[in-house]
């Protein structure tokens, strides 16, 4: 699964119309009635104005080209089609997205933001005291393996070399080969953090193997480490892989849960913490919010001045700012647009977690 380039889709605006988002659940194959019913209402809702309808019904066709070709037979399909900025970008995505069509001045990204987590890598390294495999994940799928193998000799025989010998030569072979795998995955934790966030790292293998490895771990990649999982160190890729990511997920479930109760008692401190659309709109604009806290599924009716780039909630008959008439738009769209501009991490939340009661957005402040 190919991480998207969030900020860099954030980033990307036209005066006008110009860009067909999809996201499309193909668990049953692609629900033609949908993209059709889709597609006129888009194009009756652009008619006379024949410049944009011309960009929509050529992007359409794009997509329709792409649809008539082989597609994936399970999990969501997001595609980004804008032909004056020759873009066209598909990912896979988890699960079973909600169906969605937009013709807009920018890519539709809040759909693709809110799954961004199951982009993001993580590694699962497999071991015994001699072989070891470390796995670079993203959901489910393997992006890369890396193999490190020692030749040790397992058994003692009489004759030749005191049995006290043997045990310290076999603990040298061992102390070398634990190095050796803590270097390389050194150097695949490193390539990720430039790459992208790293979601953790999960150890496998017998027992004792995982324990005395540990202690091999720098303590930075210590910090890293979400779980541990018993399976012997020959286990399948797949197998190995289906056990660790429900573990990076429920790390992740606790971490989420921490971050609501850090902005909770900054709220109540008086500290460094905003919440509700306008507060967090001001802190992200200035470049005060760290992380921006957003309530899985939340829209507001909002607006969006395609000349100063200024967006609000309600529906303004001019921009506050310039007086050119805005566009209506969904003003959380625009907000986790601004935060990808800004550098600021985001996270969708549950509504249950009581984001909803303080207005669906919030943010954690730098100062």
């Amino acid at each position: 699964m190919r991480a998207p380039d969030l900020r860099r889709l954030a980033d990307i605006h036209e005066l006008r119309p110009a860009f067909l988002s999809a996201y499309l659940d193909l668990s049953r194959g692609v629900d033609q009635s949908f993209v059709r019913k889709r597609s006129k209402e888009i194009g009756n809702a652009l008619a006379g104005r024949r410049e944009e309808l011309a960009v929509f019904e050529e992007a359409f066709a794009r997509l329709e080209r792409m649809l008539e070709d082989e597609v994936p037979s399970d999990g969501g399909l997001a595609v980004f089609i804008g032909p004056a900025a020759n873009l066209f970008e598909t990912y896979r995505l988890p699960g079973q997205p909600e169906m969605r069509l937009v013709f807009d001045s920018s890519p539709y990204i809040k759909p693709l933001v809110a799954l961004h987590h199951e982009f993001e890598e993580y590694i699962v390294v497999v071991l015994d005291r001699s072989h070891a495999r470390i796995f670079l994940v993203a959901h489910y799928e393997i992006l890369d393996e890396d193999e490190v193998c020692e030749e040790i000799v397992r058994h003692h025989r009489h004759g030749g070399m005191s049995q006290m010998r043997f045990q310290r030569l076999h603990a040298g072979y061992v102390d070398r080969f634990f190095k050796e795998v803590a270097e390389h995955l050194v150097r695949e934790v490193e390539r990720c953090k430039c790459q992208g966030r790293l979601r953790g790292i999960v150890l496998a293998g017998p027992k004792d193997a995982k324990t005395a490895f540990e202690k091999y771990m720098p303590a930075d990649l210590r910090k890293l480490l979400v779980g541990k999982v018993d399976e012997p160190a020959d286990v399948p890729a797949g197998t190995v892989v289906r056990a660790a990511h429900p573990i990076v997920r429920e790390h992740e479930r606790a971490a989420e849960g921490e971050m609501i109760e850090r902005l909770r008692g900054e709220i109540l401190r008086g500290g460094l913490a905003a919440y509700g659309f306008d507060q967090v709109r001001e802190a992200v604009a200035s470049g005060r919010a760290d992380v921006l806290i957003v309530q899985a599924g939340f829209s507001l009716p909002g607006w969006r001045c395609e000349h100063c780039r200024n967006f609000g909630t309600g529906s303004p008959q001019r921009c506050p700012a310039c007086r050119k008439e805005p566009v209506f738009v969904d003003a959380v769209e625009e907000l986790v647009e601004l935060a990808l501009d800004m550098g600021t991490q985001v996270e969708f939340q549950p509504a249950d977690c009581g984001i909803a009661e303080l207005g669906g957005v919030g943010a954690l402040l730098r100062y």
